[in-house]
């Protein structure tokens, strides 16, 4: 998908806890590893892009350009 930021990301793909609770951007596993400026490694549910609901573990890293220069994050997404 390239470049999607939070609020984009939150929208096209509605996740949620695995308790069917809704995530805010802040909430989610990217929201929290920028906020917190540390990896964040969580399971969490989707509806993809076909409709499907799906319990998805996901690894987010901050990215730094320079020392307490945050630029963004990178996340590894799978099936849980």
């Amino acid at each position: 998908m390239g470049e999607l930021h939070g609020e984009g990301w939150t929208q096209v793909f509605a996740p949620r806890t695995l308790d069917d609770v809704p995530l805010r951007p802040e909430e989610t596993p990217g929201g929290r590893a920028l906020r917190s400026q540390r990896p964040v490694h969580e399971e969490f549910r989707i509806t993809g892009l076909d409709g499907v609901d799906r319990d998805i573990s996901a690894t987010v890293f901050p990215l730094f350009a320079h020392i307490d220069d945050l630029s963004g994050s990178v996340a590894i997404f799978w099936d849980a």
